[in-house]
């Protein structure tokens, strides 16, 4: 915490607006333009086009949907649980009340690196490694399960590039590694604070899903 810029600077933001570039190393080495907002408590919007098509992600703090084109996924269970936490917009700080325990097993090498090797297991039950490197104190990888393919296979997150935007350290180089997927995230530029309240609400052409999906809930 006391490495990104401190207790008080992180409390001092609502909302984050992050600019940057998508790479898929595994899809012909696409590279495209990605924007991606988050506030308090649990949301966030995503969106970027991919070869694919437009795909978006979404979060209005209790509910959690992916997007491709105009065919919506959404997340339950354990997997919602789990993107909830993700993207808690103060997540850095683990408040001991969303954790059933932290605990420090020593050192590691990691990528050359020497860490830290943290083990925590949130309240959800859900159990990750996270690991800091021993020089900094910055969060260099997490490594947990994917909830959203049944508890596996494992993920890797990398931070790297760490540069001040206004009071708070960023991770300007984010690596998301899965068995077959890899996407690397450049940010670019960053604003606090300045995300309006409409960013989260449902495109209006998924809006009808959504509707659908709570209809069949309330049956």
């Amino acid at each position: 915490v006391e490495a990104l810029g401190g207790r008080e600077a992180i409390h001092s933001h609502s909302s984050i607006h992050l600019s940057g570039q998508l790479r898929l190393p595994r899809s012909n080495g696409f590279s495209g333009p990605i924007e991606i907002f988050s506030a308090r408590t649990n949301r966030f919007f995503l969106q970027v086009q991919v070869p694919e098509g437009l795909h978006r992600q979404g979060c209005d703090g209790r509910r959690y949907w992916r997007a491709m084109g105009t065919e919506v996924k959404f997340a339950t269970g354990k997997d919602l649980e789990q993107v909830l936490a993700m993207h808690e917009f103060e997540a850095e700080l683990h408040e001991p009340g969303a954790y059933r325990s932290m605990e420090t097993l020593g050192t590691i090498k990691v990528d050359g690196k020497t860490c830290y090797q943290v083990l925590l297991v949130r309240k959800s039950g859900e159990v990750f490694d996270e690991f800091y490197d021993a020089e900094t104190g910055l969060l260099y990888q997490r490594r947990r399960m994917d909830e959203g393919n049944g508890g596996s296979p494992e993920l890797l997150e990398t931070f790297e590039d760490y540069r001040r935007f206004g009071n708070q350290l960023v991770p300007t180089r984010q690596v998301f590694t899965g068995v077959e997927h890899r996407e690397e995230l450049t940010i670019s530029k960053v604003e606090w604070d300045k995300v309006p309240e409409t960013v989260f609400e449902p495109p209006s052409d998924l809006k009808a899903a959504l509707e659908r999906k709570a209809l069949a809930k309330a049956k």
